[in-house]
């Protein structure tokens, strides 16, 4: 009973440690400092709340879905912008978070540093100086404006990193075998992917890029083309008026004949096949 109400302690220790310094890193990122934000602590204290909530009543994976979750939702409402800014400035927070928890673990388990308490409390609380200290170096606002306002490419690398990262710690969470010993192999994994990514998406820009420059060849042809049929069409239909007319202008029977040849002789004339209905190219001839 002791114990467990020890791991209790440590964990909602580790939890509001986790709590502050995303905090600072979504400050750090968002460009704005934390009383700024939307009631931060009363959001965090929910954050809390709700969080231990859950994850005592899903123990399992699906409590830390909901917790994620969560989190996304509290930074939502804490930087009060859209969707998307929330969920890349959640994204560059979380995944650099995750690097570092990923350095210090595997660092432990290099020095057989396994004291779960007493590890579990350091890497906290060396997140949470490293977390402080790249805050004050590293330009994260200067990133995050100018990943929001880039190219689709670069948004869909960064939220890509992050959903392998995510992955990664959801099986060293709750998978039956240990993962520590995969992180470098699943950072390498992350850069073959990442380079798959950025050659796929490289090559779809330059293939639409290409199919856009073609449209901007074609385009005036097709304008020219479309004015000089519908003109020709506008005459034509004056050309059927003026022969519905004929029967009001011709009351006998010699003249009406006489200016019905006239008038099919100019309209066969006018309108015979021409060299722009003999080319092998349907669309363009259908018109």
């Amino acid at each position: 009973m002791e114990v467990a109400m020890i791991h209790h302690i440590v964990d909602s220790f580790c939890y509001i440690i986790e709590i502050l310094y995303d905090l600072i890193m979504l400050s750090s990122i968002a460009g704005v400092h934390i009383k700024e934000m939307r009631h931060p602590v009363i959001s965090a204290i929910l954050y809390f709340c709700l969080g231990t909530f859950f994850s005592s009543l899903f123990p399992g994976a699906l409590g830390w879905i909901i917790l994620c979750s969560l989190a996304y939702l509290t930074t939502l409402f804490i930087l009060n912008t859209t969707i998307f800014n929330s969920l890349i400035a959640f994204v560059i927070s979380h995944t650099f978070i995750l690097l570092i928890q990923n350095s210090i673990i595997l660092l432990f388990y290099r020095v057989n540093f396994n004291n779960q308490i007493a590890s579990s409390i350091a890497g906290s609380l060396i997140t949470f100086s490293i977390a402080c200290a790249i805050c004050r170096l590293l330009p994260f606002h200067s990133f995050y404006s100018q990943l929001i306002n880039g190219r689709f490419l670069s948004k869909y690398l960064v939220i890509h990193v992050f959903l392998i990262i995510m992955l990664e710690l959801g099986l060293r969470k709750y998978s039956t075998f240990n993962t520590i010993i995969y992180i470098p192999l699943i950072s390498f994994f992350t850069v073959i992917v990442l380079i798959t990514d950025i050659v796929i998406l490289s090559q779809q820009q330059i293939i639409s890029k290409q199919q856009h420059d073609l449209a901007n060849v074609y385009q005036p042809m097709m304008d020219d083309l479309i004015e000089d049929v519908t003109g020709r069409q506008h005459d034509f239909d004056n050309i059927l008026t003026g022969i519905r007319m004929l029967p009001y202008t011709h009351t006998d029977y010699s003249s009406l004949k006489e200016a019905l040849i006239s008038s099919s002789d100019e309209v066969i004339s006018e309108y015979r096949t021409t060299e722009l209905l003999k080319i092998n190219m349907f669309v363009i001839a259908g018109f």
